[in-house]
């Protein structure tokens, strides 16, 4: 306000020229003009969208502010109007590579028209890219795509390849123009254990460096190193080359172990753990004309050892379990399965007494050991047990007094928890039933009961206890003792276990009919002999419970012989005869280093006496004697 004065220019010039002035007094006029004078128009200014690209570059303007009254109205690049798109954008058209170039920009501010000049330059050619088409052992195919601006059809475009390995050697080839733009070039007699790279373009007389190529074909599929291996040892044989590789010509190879040449192959590794590779096998390739050598390395690595558990068999009750693992030199020690809290030694195991429609999880370990220790290989297996299927049948009576008691399940034949509860069927439901324990065979489990009265009627269901004492029902069946019939013995040959090369151990089971067990046991004899040797079992009498001692019958015989094919069948004799069960039949493996005596029929011996219980005795008895010689054979002898 009020007079002008000297120093305004020098007020002015200290504003920001964003600022906003307002001229006040009877001087406004002179005022603003002399503010228009003084301070400085707001310049426009490059955005981020800027592209100096020579073949398209492009750009847009703004201001620094957002300042109202404020417009460009034209803008030119050396003296040529351009125009911005839609999207506001500049578009300029082809220009020279690497060129600097000026734009001017007239835009009004306050209705005051300004003239701002601004400078870019353009970029230079891009570098030329390439990629490998193919790659085989000895040659290469590279395809180039450089800038049209640069090549035509009519150029002359020559690659040249360098050698990663060594500075200034390079190969040299013409290629062949694709298209506009496009070339590919092929260079043969290259080495696979070399690098390449520094791929130089010439296009007439101007020269364009690419990026580096780099690539070198993979020497594990024109080689590999030929060995063996155990769980504990490497055997190096040398190198094992495919078809397409050439002579020696130019690369002499050799391998080492460390420092030492391997010039006496097969060399061994020994002491590993399955899957360990303690020491490097090195390939080193001398290159014709070159002292320096390529290195390629292995790590032979021991067999690996690899554990799993697998469930063999799974019922309402009873998982059958095994170890697999591979068969080699790995020194196993000793091996566990643990599972519903308990722990089986060996690769094998039964677990009986589980409930049924649960979910089990269980765990093996095997146990090596050697001069460094021990180490260890586990395995898990989860499984569901099936629903139980329990089914009373009608009992058999054999007697006024003893009955055959019967179920159809599906619990296996491993299975110690099953069994048959009885009572009178007017007995007081707060009396405690009898009880007692069954076998079962191919889905049928039978029980015995004996001490029966004739003058009452009796009830039998049959059940499952689990090894948590709980139980498990079918339904009750009313049956009467005094109605029965005449019913042979029961006897199954359930199969063998445990078979060396001189032992088995043989499973049975045996159920009395109507007449009483004389002797009970399994017959076992070469497959191709009729000679037949008796193992008997000796056998107890219980009234109290359904099964009776000598039910369910194992025997293990050690008088084998190697590498045999045998049958065995279990038997019961009676009064009225003997009756075999099914014939199981079973090899024995080899002998380490065991020679089979076998005995001179000029000094057969006996063995062993039994009595019809099935007692044995070194010496005869008064009485039926059961007589075992030591050639196999069996005579019944009655001494007085």
């Amino acid at each position: 306000m009020g007079e002008i004065s000297n120093n305004l220019a020098s007020s002015l010039s200290k504003i920001d020229s964003g600022s906003k002035i307002e001229c006040l007094g009877r001087y406004v006029t002179t005022l603003q003009t002399k503010c228009s004078q003084e301070v400085s128009p707001l310049h426009p200014v490059w955005i981020d969208n800027l592209n100096s690209d020579y073949r398209n570059p492009k750009f847009s303007l703004a201001f620094s502010e957002d300042i109202n009254q404020t417009a460009i109205t034209s803008v030119s690049i050396e003296d040529r109007v351009i125009h911005p798109n839609a999207e506001g954008f500049y578009n300029i058209g082809t220009l020279c590579p690497e060129t600097g170039y000026k734009v001017t920009i007239t835009y009004e501010q306050n209705g005051i028209q300004h003239v701002a000049t601004d400078f870019f330059k353009t970029s230079a050619p891009q570098q030329f890219e390439t990629e490998i088409i193919s790659l085989t052992p000895y040659s290469v195919k590279i395809g180039i795509t450089c800038d049209k601006a640069i090549s035509d059809n009519n150029s002359e475009i020559e690659i040249k390849l360098g050698d990663y390995s060594y500075e200034n050697v390079y190969k040299t080839a013409k290629a062949i123009i694709v298209s506009p733009g496009k070339y590919e070039v092929e260079f043969t007699g290259l080495l696979p254990v070399s690098m390449y790279a520094s791929v130089i373009l010439k296009i007439d007389d101007n020269t364009y460096n690419a990026n580096e190529l780099h690539f070198a074909y993979d020497l594990n599929k024109l080689l590999e190193l030929d060995y063996e291996a155990t769980h504990t040892t490497v055997i190096v044989k040398g190198l094992k080359f495919n078809e397409s590789y050439p002579d020696n010509n130019h690369v002499k190879w050799s391998l080492y172990s460390g420092e030492n040449k391997l010039t006496n192959l097969p060399y061994t590794i020994k002491g590993l753990r399955p899957g360990e590779a303690r020491e490097s096998i090195f390939l080193i390739a001398n290159r014709e004309n070159f002292p320096e050598s390529d290195i390629w390395s292995w790590s032979p690595k021991a067999e690996v050892f690899n554990a799993s558990l697998k469930i063999t068999d799974v019922g309402p009750s009873t998982i059958a379990l095994a170890v697999d693992y591979p068969e080699g030199d790995a020194p196993v020690k000793t091996i566990h399965i643990k599972g519903d809290n308990k722990t089986f030694e060996g690769c094998k195991a039964i677990i009986s007494g589980l409930s049924p429609e649960t979910n089990y999880s269980f765990k093996a370990q095997i146990t090596l050991e050697d001069s460094k220790g021990k180490y260890f290989r586990n395995a898990s297996a989860n499984v569901n047990t099936k629903k139980l299927e329990l089914s009373t049948l009608q009992p058999k009576n054999v007697s006024a007094t003893a009955s055959i008691v019967c179920a159809n399940t599906n619990l296996s034949s491993y299975e110690t928890g099953s069994g048959f509860q009885w009572r009178k069927l007017d007995a007081p439901e707060s009396l405690r039933s009898n009880e007692g324990f069954a076998a079962i065979h191919n889905g049928t489990m039978e029980g015995y009961i004996k001490n029966l009265q004739t003058t009452s009627y009796y009830k039998v269901r049959a059940f499952y206890k689990d090894s948590k004492d709980k139980y498990y029902f079918g339904d009750w069946v009313t049956f009467d003792p005094s109605d029965f019939s005449y019913f042979e013995p029961t006897v199954h040959t359930y199969g063998v276990e445990n078979v060396s090369y001189n032992s088995v151990t043989m499973r049975g089971y045996v159920l009395r009919g109507t007449d009483d067990i004389i002797s009970q046991g399994f017959v076992y004899y070469p497959a191709e002999s009729s000679k037949k040797s008796f193992r008997l079992v000796s056998k107890t009498e219980s009234s109290s419970i359904v099964l009776a001692d000598g039910q369910l019958i194992t025997a293990t015989v050690s008088d084998l012989i190697p590498s045999t094919d045998y049958i065995c069948t279990a038997f019961v004799e009676t009064v009225s005869g003997i009756k075999y069960g099914e014939e199981v039949r079973f090899s024995t493996p080899e002998g380490s280093g065991i020679e089979t005596i076998i005995p001179n029929e000029d000094e057969v011996k006996p063995v062993v006496y039994y009595n019809l219980q099935g007692n044995s005795n070194s010496e005869p008895f008064k009485g039926f004697n059961i007589v075992i010689y030591n050639n196999g054979t069996t005579k019944k002898v009655m001494i007085k």
